[in-house]
């Protein structure tokens, strides 16, 4: 027996099509070496161009792994960016046709970016998480704090739960000393204002970070050579000016240029410090700093700048050069990143490896996203076993037929009188057959039979008197057997009282049905009649006859077996599943971690993104929808959007009120303007009315940014 049982699993899977004519590919294979490096240099994130000569597109793996690329067809190279250390690099030139040396550079700024823009905000305030973080993380820019270790968590400055939050969102933390002192460090106490800096600092991070940055209290640069050989760190900013990164050997990086926003400088001086340095004819990394700063437009501190001037400038350099512009030259990145990607590209180690033998692919084609709905049938088969245990019954039957015949001869005496008394005892002895069953078992079984004789017997009043006893006995045996006749003996003993002249005697016995038991092996059985008679005379006659009965018994056994089958089902249960899917390959990546600042203590506040849609989301077209969940009413919230090495890049900040319960909230597609197609990790951080933070756990979603 069979019963097929259809169970449907939807899979939701992204379909990369492919479907052109084969063509020759071409393979450069690299191994990198990062012995080179600092070893407290973590982030070691690398961008690579190689020459692959004409072809229709480019493919890239990483360990195996697939990463992304892009081909330049004018200048016939293949390059790409390592956010993760690799050993080996397979470069294929898809649907290759000439031109290309193989050879690998690696490139000046991260992502092949023209320039660089790194941000910093001194001392520590606490207007770095309060105005400077939104402003930032709304357009996706990161930027770095130098921290004061005894400041963080008095007066003005931030707690250590603040600068925590803007760690954990990707921002820097340098080194600025234990206590900012002035004219007071040199040579003699590095230790005790830098190197305890750093160890506090940290202890303050275990995780993944390594103080290898400085900035001068005061712009006090006087003992940059002894900190440059001291081993605290690689790099510190210092005095005005503009850096140049073609060059490793030719930059100071014990005094970096950089530029002060200050109270009397504008964004329009601030903007033109930009424009100077994307339009320089080198590549350039312009750094500009300022401390506190104040909300709006109200007058800031001499050395601070107010979040107008900021906001503007901010803006400014986010449209023109950034994501946001036209031309999308500018790599805007904390002082420490910029810093650590070149010694990267100065001690990374990019070797030659043997390529393998050159195969027919396929060329690239354009990239189609598309749900498949898979159906998985699974067959089950049910086989039964039968099991048939038989019962047999047996019915006997047994018949025996007696037949008795009576010799009486009798002497009476006659008498006249008016009373007739008759008495009449049997006794009936009979010997119980010998049974011998059928089969080789030894059968126990008992027989009782309780017999009451019926015969009718007629007296003749002469001297001989003859009488005929006829019995019939029958029984029921349940056995297995094979009967034998046996010959039971009776012996009767009659006496009655005749009349003198005519006597008619009548005499009636009633023999019941008798029940034979068989008992093996012997039995025996006792039968005894209480005759009765009637006469009309008063005559007695006193006979004694002698009664030899012979009975022939006739024993038939029937035996009749039923026999009954007990069926034990055995089921086998054969599944055979049938399963169409396509998937793609998924890289895992750690999982981006953000912690809730606003308010913790006093109050626990869950919220969670429970579905976005449409995943793919083409921003072109569709706004995206979140399905958020929430146990407190909130009153505002940051979606925030990381690439795959978990940097973010957006931190779009939302006022309004959220009910608790489900809600459905839509980020605009505004703000994924200038991502690239690829998979990022979303989080979403609320503030509850009542002053509670919470995030929600990281998501994926699939951006196609046509």
């Amino acid at each position: 027996m069979k019963r097929p049982i259809a169970i449907a699993a939807a899979l939701a899977v992204v379909l990369i099509a492919c479907v052109n004519a084969a063509a020759a590919d071409k393979q450069y294979a690299f191994g990198l070496d990062y012995s080179a490096i600092p070893a407290d240099i973590l982030k070691r994130q690398i961008t690579i161009s190689v020459s692959v000569g004409t072809a229709a597109s480019c493919n890239v793996t990483a360990d195996g792994a697939e990463i992304p690329n892009n081909y330049d067809p004018a200048a016939g190279t293949c390059w790409f960016s390592l956010t993760q250390t690799a050993s080996s690099l397979l470069v294929t030139a898809v649907n290759w046709t000439a031109g290309g040396t193989g050879a690998a550079t690696k490139t000046t700024l991260f992502n092949n970016k023209k320039w660089a823009y790194s941000f910093t905000f001194d001392d520590g305030y606490a207007t770095d998480y309060t105005v400077d973080y939104p402003m930032f993380s709304a357009l996706n820019l990161r930027a770095g704090m130098a921290i004061v270790t005894s400041w963080i968590g008095n007066g003005a400055y931030m707690s250590r739960t603040q600068l925590t939050a803007l760690f954990n969102a990707g921002w820097s933390v340098f080194n600025h000393s234990t206590s900012h002192p002035q004219n007071t460090i040199n040579c003699t106490n590095l230790a005790t204002y830098v190197g305890a800096a750093k160890t506090t600092l940290e202890s303050w991070f275990p995780d993944n970070y390594k103080n290898i940055y400085y900035v001068y209290p005061y712009l006090e640069t006087d003992y940059e050579t002894c900190l440059s050989t001291a081993g605290y760190v690689h790099g510190a900013e210092g005095v005005d000016g503009l850096n140049y990164a073609d060059n490793f050997t030719s930059i100071n990086f014990f005094s970096l240029y950089r530029h002060g926003l200050y109270a009397t400088v504008t964004s329009a001086q601030a903007n033109a410090w930009a424009d100077a340095a994307a339009s320089s004819t080198r590549p350039a990394w312009m750094i500009t700093y300022t401390h506190m700063t104040y909300s709006g437009s109200s007058t800031p501190g001499t050395y601070d700048t107010n979040e107008a001037t900021l906001s503007a400038h901010i803006n400014y350099v986010y449209n023109t050069y950034g994501a946001g512009g036209a031309t999308n030259n500018m790599w805007f990145a904390p002082s420490d990143e910029v810093l650590s990607y070149l010694f990267t590209r100065q001690y990374l180690v990019i070797n030659t490896a043997a390529a393998p033998t050159p195969t027919a692919t396929q060329p690239a084609p354009a990239i189609t996203i598309t749900k498949i709905i898979s159906t998985a049938t699974f067959t089950v088969t049910a086989a039964y076993t039968l099991t048939s245990t038989p019962t047999i019954n047996f019915t006997s039957t047994n018949t025996q037929s007696l037949t008795g015949t009576s010799s009486n001869t009798a002497t009476s005496t006659e008498t006249l009188t008016r009373s007739f008394t008759e008495t009449a005892t049997k006794t009936y002895s009979p010997t119980a057959p010998t049974l011998t069953p059928e089969n080789s078992a030894v059968p126990s079984a008992t027989s009782t039979s309780s017999a009451v004789p019926s015969f009718t017997c007629s007296v003749v009043p002469s001297p001989a008197a003859s009488a005929t006893v006829a019995e019939q006995p029958t029984g029921t045996n349940t056995q297995t057997n094979t009967p034998v006749s046996a010959t039971p003996t009776f012996t009767g003993t009659a006496t009655q009282i005749f009349p003198v002249d005519t006597l008619t005697t009548t005499n009636t016995a009633v023999i019941p049905t008798a029940t034979n038991t068989a008992i093996m092996p012997s039995a025996t059985s006792t039968s005894s009649e209480a005759p009765t008679a009637v006469s009309t005379e008063l005559i007695t006659n006193t006979a004694t006859p002698s009664i030899t009965v012979m009975p022939s018994p006739v024993n038939t056994i029937t035996h009749t077996p039923s026999a009954t089958d007990t069926l034990t089902p055995e089921l086998t249960w054969t599944q055979t599943p049938v399963d169409t899917a396509t998937a793609v390959s998924t890289e895992t990546q750690p999982t981006p971690t953000f912690t809730a600042t606003a308010a913790e203590a006093g109050g626990k506040f869950k919220i969670s993104v429970d579905e976005v849609y449409p995943n793919p989301c083409n921003p072109a077209v569709y706004d995206l929808a979140l399905n958020v969940g929430s146990d407190r009413e909130v009153k505002s919230f940051s979606f925030k959007i990381f690439t795959e090495g978990f940097r973010l890049i957006r931190n779009i900040n939302v006022d309004g009120n959220l009910l608790t319960g489900k809600n459905f909230l839509t980020i605009n597609r505004a703000n994924f303007k200038g991502i690239s197609s690829g998979i990022y990790y979303y989080m979403l951080s609320a503030v509850s009315v009542d002053g509670f933070a919470a995030v929600s756990k990281p998501g994926a979603v699939i951006i196609l940014n046509k």
